[in-house]
C-alpha cells in the first residue's frame, strides 16, 4: 500500500514475524534516482522506517502516514536530520485518536535493512521506535543503545505497540536500566544531532518537542498514489535484505 503527500511516497509491508506488524517505509529523503548527492551521503542521508504491531489481514492503519509526513517537514524546514540513537518528544500520544502511552521516540538503525551503497551515496533506515515518556527518561539517564538493547527482549525488532504499557513495570528491564546507569553513567548529553551541511546542532538530549500535534498521526484520509519512482526496484531491495538476515 502506498500514500504519498508531502514526501514522493511511503509504503506499508505486512509482516508476520517475530510479531504481526506493518513495516512503513519512507521514500523521499534521499537521491536514489540522481546521479550526483552534494556529500557522500544520498539526500539526506536516511529513509525513515516505523513497525506498528497490528493486524495484518486488514488495511493498514492510516494516522503513521501524518507522523511520518510531519518529521518530514520538520527536516525539510530545519535542516536537521534524525540518526540512530537521538531522541525525540512527540508532545503527545503517538496517536492522538488513540489512548496510548507511547509519547516519545527513539532513533535507531532498522534492524533488517543495512545501510546501502547507491549512486547517489550511502542510505541508512533509520527506525522510528516508539516509546513511554518513563522510558525515555530512563534513556537519557543510561544511553540509548543500552535502553534500545534492554528492551528488544521484550520488544523484537522494536514494533512500536500503543497497546503496551511501560516497561520499567518490569523487574528484569528495571534492574538492567539501573545497573546500566551505575555502570555507565549517561552519555546522551555527549550526542549531537548533524545538519544536512554537517554542522553540529541541538543535542539530542536536549532537542525541543515538536510544536503541538506535529510530532503525532491522525486518523485523516490520504489518497493512495502511483508508485515513486524506484519504488519498484526499492521494493525488491527490502524483500532481498530481509531473506538475507
Amino acid at each position: 500500500t502506498r500514500w504519498a503527500r508531502s514526501l514522493p511516497g511511503i509504503s506499508a509491508y505486512a509482516l508476520t514475524t517475530p510479531v504481526p506488524h506493518w513495516h512503513f517505509v519512507t521514500y523521499g529523503f534521499c537521491d536514489l534516482y540522481e546521479e550526483e548527492s552534494l556529500t557522500e551521503e544520498s539526500g539526506y542521508g536516511f529513509k525513515l522506517t516505523l513497525r506498528l504491531a497490528g493486524d495484518v489481514r486488514k488495511e493498514p492503519p492510516v494516522w503513521p502516514i501524518g507522523l511520518l509526513q510531519n518529521l518530514a517537514r520538520y527536516v525539510s524546514r530545519s535542516g536537521n536530520v534524525f540518526r540512530a540513537g537521538e531522541y525525540l518528544p512527540l508532545n503527545g500520544p503517538m496517536a492522538v485518536d488513540q489512548q496510548t502511552l507511547i509519547t516519545d521516540v527513539i532513533f535507531a538503525v532498522d534492524p533488517e535493512l543495512p545501510r546501502l551503497e547507491t549512486p547517489g551515496g550511502t542510505l541508512d533506515f533509520v527506525q522510528i521506535a516508539g516509546v513511554t515518556t518513563d522510558e525515555a527518561s530512563a534513556g537519557r539517564r543510561w544511553n540509548s543503545v543500552g535502553l534500545l538493547e534492554t528492551i528488544s527482549t521484550r520488544l523484537p525488532l522494536w514494533v512500536t505497540d500503543l497497546a503496551r504499557g511501560s516497561l520499567l513495570g518490569d523487574p528484569e528491564i528495571s534492574r538492567a536500566i539501573s545497573g546500566g546507569v551505575a555502570r555507565e553513567g549517561s552519555s546522551s548529553s555527549r550526542r549531537r544531532s548533524r545538519t544536512r551541511t554537517g554542522r553540529s546542532s541541538r543535542s539530542s538530549a536536549d532537542r525541543r518537542p515538536l510544536p503541538a500535534g506535529a510530532g503525532q498521526g491522525r486518523a485523516t484520509t490520504h489518497q493512495k498514489s502511483p508508485k515513486p519512482p524506484g519504488a519498484r526496484s526499492t521494493a525488491a531491495w527490502l524483500a532481498s535484505a530481509r531473506a538475507a538476515r
